[in-house]
C-alpha cells in the first residue's frame, strides 16, 4: 500500500486539543504544546521547557525523543526516510488500514490492551481510538506503571475521569 503524510499524520483541532498531554506531564512538562499525531498513536510536540524544540512521544513505549530544533525544519526533518519509518511506522499503519479501514478524524490507531499492561503490537489488538482517549488513557496508565521495573507482572491500574474529582 502506497501511504502520503496525510494517511501517517493526523491533524490537531488548534482551540481543542492543547490538553491531549496533560496526561504525560510526568514526562514532558507542563510547556508542552502538541502539533501533529501520528496514525499510530505518537504525538509530535513543541517543548517549551528545550528551547522550543520539537519532540516525540512514543505514548506506546512511554519514550520521548528529539526530532528537530524547530517548527520550521519539521516538515523536512519527517520525509527523511529512516525518520519516518521509525516515527511513523508506515508499514503497520498501512496493514492497519487495510485490516481497519481509515481513520475518523481525529482517531489514532489505539491498543485494546497497552504493552505496558501486557498488549501485544499484534493487528489484531489495535482499534480506532480518539486522540482524547489514547493520549489520556496511555499517559494514565503510564505514569502508574513507570516505577515498575520492565517485565513487572501488571495485576491492576485505575483510570480516573476529571470530572470525577
Amino acid at each position: 500500500m502506497n501511504l502520503t503524510l496525510d494517511d501517517l499524520l493526523v491533524s490537531l483541532d488548534t482551540d481543542g486539543d492543547s490538553s491531549l498531554l496533560d496526561e504525560w506531564a510526568w514526562m514532558v512538562g507542563d510547556a508542552a504544546t502538541p502539533m501533529l499525531a501520528a496514525a499510530n498513536g505518537n504525538m509530535f510536540f513543541i517543548d517549551g521547557n528545550a528551547d522550543n524544540h520539537i519532540r516525540v512521544l512514543d505514548a506506546a513505549c512511554s519514550t520521548v525523543r528529539d526530532v528537530c530544533l524547530c517548527w520550521d525544519d519539521f516538515e523536512s526533518v519527517i520525509t527523511i526516510r529512516d525518520n519516518a519509518i521509525e516515527w511513523l511506522t508506515p508499514q503497520l499503519v498501512g496493514d492497519l488500514i487495510e485490516s481497519l479501514g481509515p481513520l475518523p478524524s481525529r482517531h489514532c490507531f489505539g491498543f485494546k490492551l497497552p504493552p505496558c499492561v501486557g498488549g501485544s503490537f499484534d493487528l489484531d489488538n489495535f482499534e480506532h481510538t480518539s486522540l482524547p482517549l489514547h493520549f489520556g488513557l496511555l499517559g494514565q496508565i503510564a505514569g502508574q506503571v513507570r516505577k515498575y521495573p520492565d517485565g513487572t507482572p501488571i495485576r491492576s491500574f485505575t483510570i480516573s475521569d476529571e470530572d470525577d474529582g
